[in-house]
């Protein structure tokens, strides 16, 4: 239900389609603490809509009331959604996350389903975040609740902005073939446009849960089904004829790349080929895709001659975070061509060697 006054059923997908953390919220109006606590949680609420009307924080109200009355009183203050409380669940919910007594609030990350910020610490960190004014609310979910989302989940955001991002292309020998002109054909298939991915999504993954899957397949799956519709919205291209001479640009899973992609150092390409092994094994395992470029691993990339730019070549992608430079292999990218390339490489280079041996 949304509250506010206004009181209408709404499935979950719709409803936190787009929040990054949701915060159950424990209480009742019987209860002289919770009364207290609501309004301080509603200043808070209120003005990080303002400022973050997406992607931010949502409130589920989890209601502790005795009847129908005292429920839409109470709820009726306040301007988030609330669990319907002829609900079964309500129960188990409070159950899950270990709640004895109200008020309760419990913040957890929408992709992995984790406890972000306990009941134990969470009434203290709003009540000291209000007392601070709009800049204290604003850095107590920047700067404080939203690092402490686990890493799988911030590398799938991270990853997913990445191969989102558009890529623009500063090759100069690349030149844009004027004379072929392309049309995307709609497809009542693809529901994605780059700008939505997030969105798309938070909304599959709302979806697979709510169908039962755990809450780390959900999120593998719901970005390989993106992907795919990205794919397909990106290869559904009619080419208009004409006598055309030069190069053509190929776009694919979002980003653009001439081919055939080049590598042109041995050390580069063996090393290049550990992490792309891994990622074929293991492509919606976030962990194999983005990487230090400090580790030891890398290091033999980064101390080759124009080692960096054979890897951007190749379908690599480079970022920095707030500790370190890091490189990626893109969910965009097409594997295959990239192993392609590489094992043609290293064929020409162990051709060469045993050529060499021979003369020798």
């Amino acid at each position: 239900n949304d509250g506010g006054g206004q009181q209408e059923p709404l499935d979950t997908m719709s409803a936190l389609s787009n929040c990054r953390l949701v915060a159950l919220y424990f209480s009742a109006h019987w209860c002289p603490p919770c009364r207290k606590f609501t309004p301080i949680l509603c200043e808070m609420y209120n003005h990080l809509k303002e400022i973050v009307p997406n992607h931010g924080l949502e409130i589920v109200f989890v209601s502790s009331d005795r009847d129908s009355g005292s429920f839409q009183q109470y709820f009726g203050t306040m301007p988030w959604l609330a669990v319907p409380l002829s609900n079964e669940r309500k129960q188990r919910i409070g159950t899950q996350f270990g709640v004895q007594g109200i008020p309760a609030l419990v913040v957890l990350d929408t992709i992995s389903g984790e406890v972000v910020v306990s009941k134990e610490h969470s009434r203290g960190e709003v009540t000291n975040a209000c007392r601070g004014g709009n800049v204290s609310i604003e850095k107590m979910l920047m700067d404080d609740w939203l690092k402490r989302i686990p890493p799988e989940s911030q590398m799938i955001m991270e990853t997913l902005a990445l191969s989102c991002e558009p890529q623009i292309n500063t090759n100069p020998k690349i030149t844009p073939n004027s004379y072929l002109e392309k049309v995307h054909s709609s497809s009542n298939d693809t529901k994605t446009d780059v700008g939505d991915a997030s969105v798309r999504i938070k909304a599959v993954f709302n979806e697979l849960v709510e169908n039962g899957l755990q809450p780390n397949a959900a999120a593998a799956q719901a970005i390989n089904q993106v992907a795919e519709e990205q794919a397909r919205a990106s290869s559904e291209v009619k080419l208009i004829p004409s006598m055309l001479t030069g190069k053509v640009e190929i776009t694919h899973g979002g980003m653009e790349q001439e081919f055939p992609r080049k590598v042109g150092n041995s050390n580069v390409a063996k090393t290049a080929k550990q992490y792309l092994n891994n990622v074929r094994k293991h492509p919606y395992t976030f962990r194999f895709r983005s990487f230090k470029m400090s580790n030891k691993i890398f290091d033999r990339i980064t101390a080759s001659t124009d080692g960096i730019e054979d890897v951007l070549n190749l379908g690599f992608s480079t970022y920095n975070n707030d500790t370190d430079f890091m490189a990626c292999i893109p969910l965009g990218a097409n594997l295959e061509g990239m192993n392609d390339t590489i094992e043609h490489f290293l064929s020409k280079e162990g051709a060469k060697e045993k050529s060499g041996e021979s003369e020798a």
